[in-house]
């Protein structure tokens, strides 16, 4: 106010304190109104600068007050789970509800309340300067009626023994949190309580230290192997679990070292290198790390890692027995059995070679036998002539040799040459003759007239078969004369 009673002017400094939240109602009634809502949640205290200006005089005196204004909390709120996550929304800050989550053991006896993750369910009224008190209750669902839950603390528990269960191992409730003095304002939480097998074994390798070992490579990934090149799988057993294998378990690799960036794990247990910046004889030592999710147990193994040339075969295991013979060389093996494959083929090929040659002799010799049962007189002149005519050389015929009779001069006179005829001669066993033999002169000089057939006696004869080869000669002349 002005004591002179001047008109005065109200307004609202722009370059100090919060003066966007405020506007003067009117120029000079010096009321301040609020120019946007305010929340106690965001801002607790405000601050304005205004200023008074006389509008009736020359010199325009002007006076200056700083004015405070306090924010008083409003029942507007509605109760938040701790702890609390906070999320923008059209520039406001949104507390979201976590996710409480436990393990139990079935056949447990109940101890007391649960403890959960990542805190006790607790939650606050919304309004921090009204703070109204909350009652906790779990809605109905699959499994509620197995907890319960104290409305005043928000502690859970189970009413009974869980020897078995009659659904999943996993249940998921709903607890709310609601003011004592308004029910309409609550909040809902989502409540995980896994009920796990009894944990009598912790996660076990089957060695405190392994033997590994990896070959330098160009490429960037290669598998780490145990001894006989067998691939290395650092997998823990479990013995709570039929088939030794624990789903939650959790593998690493100790930070002791910049190896993380050599080597790394997989949740299978397979150990990977990375073999492009490995070089041969290096070895490193490496710890692994197997936590179980669920209980917490931890197991731990070391390994010695040793990096071989390109090619090297990873050593045998020394705790295997020795064979009683070196394991052969497979490719030796392989060539040798070549070798000897191309020998039997050779000889094969030779017998069957010698086998026909023998077959085609004995072919021949059978023909020959055939043709000397059916022409008796094949060859050269044999056997017995008439000592009339003498021989002279005959034309050549297949399988046969023509004799040229000529007849002889008897009483200084000579007979018509008579036509030639086929030689006849008579082969036996023993008494064959050939060419200038000594039947030809046996003929000559036993002086018989083969024209009577008179049976001459070959070379080799055999008396006791006179007869007999007398009458051959007799007929085999007498089909001379009549040719």
């Amino acid at each position: 106010m002005d004591l002179d009673g001047d008109t005065l002017m109200y307004v609202i400094d722009r370059t100090m304190g919060d003066f966007k939240y405020f506007h003067m109602d009117l120029p000079n009634n010096g009321k301040v109104l609020l120019s946007r809502t305010v929340d106690y949640e965001t801002i607790q205290e405000l601050e304005v600068i205004i200023h008074a200006v006389e509008m009736t005089t020359r010199e325009r005196q002007r006076t200056t007050t700083r004015v405070r204004v306090v924010v008083l909390d409003g029942d507007d709120q509605y109760p938040q789970f701790l702890p609390c996550q906070y999320m923008s929304h059209d520039g406001l800050r949104v507390c979201v509800s976590p996710v409480y989550s436990v393990n139990i053991t079935a056949g447990e006896e109940p101890t007391g309340p649960f403890v959960f993750s990542p805190g006790p369910i607790y939650a606050e009224d919304g309004d921090k300067g009204i703070m109204t008190p909350i009652s906790y209750s779990i809605l109905s669902g699959p499994g509620s009626e197995l907890f319960q839950i104290d409305n005043i603390t928000g502690s859970v528990s189970h009413i009974n023994t869980l020897e078995s269960m009659p659904g999943p191992a996993m249940f998921h409730i709903k607890v709310m949190a609601s003011q004592v003095c308004d029910s309409r304002k609550f909040s809902l939480a989502e409540v995980k309580i896994r009920v796990l097998a009894p944990n009598k074994y912790a996660p076990r390798f089957t060695a405190s230290q392994y033997k590994a070992f990896v070959q330098e490579d160009n490429n960037p990934v290669a598998l780490v192997s145990t001894y006989n090149g067998r691939v290395l799988n650092l997998m823990p057993s479990d013995g709570d679990f039929p088939n030794g294998t624990n789903p939650r378990i959790q593998l690493s690799l100790a930070n002791i070292s910049n190896h993380s960036k050599l080597f790394q794990i997989t949740q299978s247990g397979f150990l990977i290198a990375r073999a492009n910046l490995l070089q041969a004889p290096q070895t490193f030592n490496v710890k692994v790390i197997a936590r179980d999710e669920e209980s917490g147990e931890t197991a731990n193994s070391s390994l010695i890692i040793t990096v071989l040339a390109r090619g090297q075969a990873a050593p045998r295991d020394p705790s295997e027995p020795q064979p009683l013979f070196p394991q052969p060389d497979l490719p030796i093996i392989a060539a040798g059995l070549g070798v000897l494959g191309l020998l039997f083929a050779i000889l094969l090929f030779l017998l069957i070679r010698l086998v026909k040659s023998h077959r085609l002799q004995q072919q021949q010799m059978s023909q020959t036998s055939l043709m000397t049962e059916k022409h008796p007189t094949v060859g050269e002149e044999q056997g017995y002539q008439n000592a009339a005519y003498t021989e002279t050389p005959g034309e050549e015929n297949p399988g046969l040799e023509e004799a040229r009779l000529v007849p002889a001069k008897t009483d200084g006179q000579s007979v018509k040459q008579q036509k030639r005829m086929p030689a006849v001669a008579v082969i036996s066993p023993g008494n064959q003759c050939i060419g200038n033999s000594p039947c030809r002169n046996k003929q000559e000089l036993s002086g018989g007239d083969s024209d009577h057939g008179t049976p001459i006696q070959g070379c080799g004869d055999d008396p006791s078969n006179d007869g007999r080869r007398g009458h051959q000669s007799t007929e085999a002349s007498a089909s001379g004369k009549q040719q």
